[in-house]
């Protein structure tokens, strides 16, 4: 039997349809995120069962068609792009999108995998009743001067970085001649259902804004949605996903996701850990917490940097995997103390400075047999002097983790220098010299709340 054209697809009965396919949802009391992911299912006869869903790769094809030729898996699909890897300095917009989904697996127990790179940006893999859905993510930190419109969204992707904005890794990936959305809509091109995801740092304007409704909600049954979607659909007539879908199918797949930036993402990701860390009866100060964070940075960005050579298992973080290898990361970081000085070791052994280890544990043995002397001075200037020290060494690793330092013995010795400093804004305090500074750092390095390269993961 002949397939349905574009034409025939999207005919006026299209929205009754999709009402009752809500319906139908609704009635099957499917749960979470199923619920919203069925949203659009039209009930077919049992024997039609894999031809269900609108977020699928080759079943969206008409459903009185003979069965389509079958399509890998994605799971064993090679990605579109292969842009080689490219030198990273810091953490990227990127980086913390794909934590905070890591972080979302702890507690949804329909988010069973989070991809890094690969396919897409961040390939999500979700349960769908007995099914797998894979979720393309879309990741643009761009500082526009405006809102995203549909003019951008269907723009040469290169076009845009030239013209508008230079992205944060200053250069631009893959296949320029296409747009976002065609990049996007390119994934739907294996055997299980697809959806897809775009999130971005700039809003998109009043009306791509129905976009950021969750699936299956009201707003995209009405007509201002209809009205984007036919918008959408003529600015790409006729472009495709290899499984024969349209944008409208694109339309309907999509939710659009805004963090306006990095401490945006950072101080969401960080309540989601540390109300993990309550469950799990883990109760770690804060800037401990922070530390444990730049570890899952780490984590998804040494991930995201086997693009090259497609190393599936380091790109992909199961749940069981994640959150397995996060309590190792936190008891670590709870109870740094045991073990001697084996923080400290690794830590200076990491950044190149194992000449400097005898040295750091005299230092730190000193410090802390002044620690504890109260004859030496009162509590409440040693606790201001720390508190300086901390914020001081807390901004240098801050510039280490955004790139804009190297990590290393450069940055050790910017370390010092900034105690150095940070000695002479304390003239009335005889105890505050540059040694007991020092000696505070590496005790700090041990407690896991300093470092002078990248996490330790």
């Amino acid at each position: 039997m002949k397939l349905s054209s574009i034409g025939d697809r999207h005919r006026p009965k299209y929205r009754p349809l999709l009402s009752y396919r809500l319906q139908d949802a609704i009635s099957r009391k499917v749960s979470g995120a199923e619920r919203c992911l069925h949203a659009t299912i039209r009930p077919l006869p049992p024997r039609q069962i894999r031809c269900v869903t609108p977020f699928r790769g080759r079943h969206a094809r008409h459903p009185m068609s003979t069965s389509p030729a079958p399509r890998p898996s994605y799971r064993v699909l090679q990605p579109l792009e292969r842009g080689g890897v490219r030198a990273r300095r810091g953490f990227y917009y990127q980086d913390h999108v794909a934590a905070q989904y890591c972080l979302q697996m702890l507690s949804d127990p329909d988010l069973l995998e989070v991809w890094c790179e690969g396919l897409d940006d961040v390939t999500l893999v979700w349960r769908l009743g007995s099914l797998e859905l894979f979720e393309f993510v879309q990741v643009k930190k761009l500082d526009l001067k405006q809102f995203w419109s549909t003019a951008l969204l269907i723009r040469p992707d290169g076009k845009i970085k030239r013209d508008e904005a230079e992205d944060e890794e200053g250069q631009a990936g893959g296949d320029q001649a296409l747009s976002l959305l065609q990049k996007s809509l390119a994934n739907d091109r294996g055997d299980e259902p697809c959806c897809f995801r775009l999130v971005t740092s700039v809003k998109p304007n009043k009306l791509l804004r129905l976009l950021m409704s969750p699936r299956g909600h009201a707003v995209r049954r009405g007509a201002r949605f209809i009205q984007l979607r036919a918008e959408l659909l003529a600015a790409l007539p006729g472009f495709t996903s290899e499984n024969g879908n349209d944008v409208g199918f694109w339309t309907d797949s999509t939710v659009w996701e805004v963090h306006d930036s990095y401490d945006t993402l950072q101080y969401k990701n960080l309540h989601t850990l540390r109300a993990f860390g309550d469950q799990t009866g883990h109760h770690l100060q804060e800037d401990q917490w922070v530390e444990v964070y730049k570890k899952i940075l780490q984590l998804v960005q040494d991930a995201a940097m086997q693009h090259d050579d497609y190393a599936l298992d380091s790109q992909r973080l199961s749940k069981s995997t994640f959150t397995s290898w996060l309590q190792q990361a936190i008891a670590a970081t709870a109870r740094p103390g045991q073990g001697g000085v084996k923080m400290l070791e690794r830590k200076l052994t990491s950044a190149h400075l194992h000449d400097r280890l005898d040295h750091a544990i005299d230092q730190r043995i000193a410090y802390r047999r002044r620690a504890v002397d109260s004859g030496y001075f009162n509590l409440a200037s040693r606790e201001d002097v720390e508190a300086a020290a901390r914020h001081v060494l807390g901004r240098l690793v801050a510039s280490l983790d955004a790139g804009v330092l190297e990590p290393g013995p450069a940055f050790y010795e910017e370390c010092l220098t900034a105690l150095d400093n940070l000695a002479r804004e304390f003239p009335g305090h005889s105890f505050v010299w540059p040694s007991f500074l020092e000696g505070y750092m590496y005790d700090l390095a041990q407690r896991c709340v300093h470092r002078f390269g990248r996490p330790l993961i």
